[in-house]
């Protein structure tokens, strides 16, 4: 199965959750090769991104290679095609910019990984990668006691390690994890705020996925809009409002709390 690798690790959030905030190059560009920020002026030290949300400037490159070397076995990926996007490895910021204006739409329609083989490589290779660190770390996520909120906080927690990478969640979370203070947590994590919107926003569907775990207990569960790459998180019915109002105050009373 997909997931065995990662469930054995303990991981019992959503890997769908996580991979569906990675995004998919495929969708929104025609492409899997694509730079998730400006060209013109980045904001960010993102490399080029190959599906499904493989940083080509940050990732280490045995894995970037043996996910590459997947795609030709898969003849999703021709050698030329895997010759010049191994010349992307390394670039961030304004040098990936850079490459990706001289070479991106030589990659147009020719590269394209069928969502089925991005979300394998995920389960299979690159999530595992991302959370064990987490779990050496961190012990007692694998002691939450509530199963509602285990499964959020394993989602939230390794959708934040693909996109902060493993040592920033760490710092991030540990004294919760340690404290089990989820809604601390969750808090925390909604306090994070990024020069692109786009991930400020992704930090806020981290955290309320916590909070409607919190709320929810054992009606919790997970919804997707698979009519776009990016998820919402939703929150149902009655437990919308409370789940605000707490966001709210914890965010106010941060100092407090945290």
């Amino acid at each position: 199965m997909a997931e065995n690798k990662l469930k054995k690790a303990g991981f019992e959030g959503s890997l769908q959750w996580v991979y569906n905030e990675e995004g998919s190059g495929a969708k929104m560009y025609q492409s899997s090769v694509y730079y998730p920020d400006s060209l013109i002026n980045p904001k960010t030290r993102s490399g080029v991104t190959i599906d499904p949300g493989i940083d080509l400037g940050n990732c280490d490159i045995p894995l970037i290679n043996k996910v590459l070397r997947l795609y030709c076995r898969n003849n999703v990926l021709s050698e030329k095609l895997f010759d010049k996007i191994k010349s992307a490895i390394g670039y961030k910021g304004i040098d990936a910019a850079i490459w990706f204006k001289s070479y991106g739409q030589e990659f147009k329609i020719k590269f394209i990984v069928p969502e089925a083989l991005a979300f394998e490589v995920m389960a299979n290779i690159t999530a595992i990668e991302y959370w064990k660190p987490l779990v050496k770390a961190m012990p007692g996520l694998l002691k939450i006691r509530r199963i509602s909120a285990r499964k959020a906080v394993h989602t939230a927690l390794l959708s934040m390690s693909y996109n902060r990478g493993w040592k920033n969640t760490i710092l991030l979370a540990r004294e919760f994890i340690e404290m089990a203070n989820y809604a601390g947590l969750a808090a925390k994590i909604a306090a994070v705020r990024h020069s692109l919107k786009s991930l400020t926003d992704r930090r806020k569907r981290e955290a309320d996925l916590i909070y409607a775990a919190i709320e929810q207990c054992d009606d919790f569960s997970y919804s997707f809009d698979y009519l776009k790459p990016i998820p919402v998180t939703v929150i149902p019915g009655a437990y919308k409002e409370t789940v605000i109002k707490i966001l709210e105050f914890e965010l106010t009373h941060a100092d407090i709390i945290l």
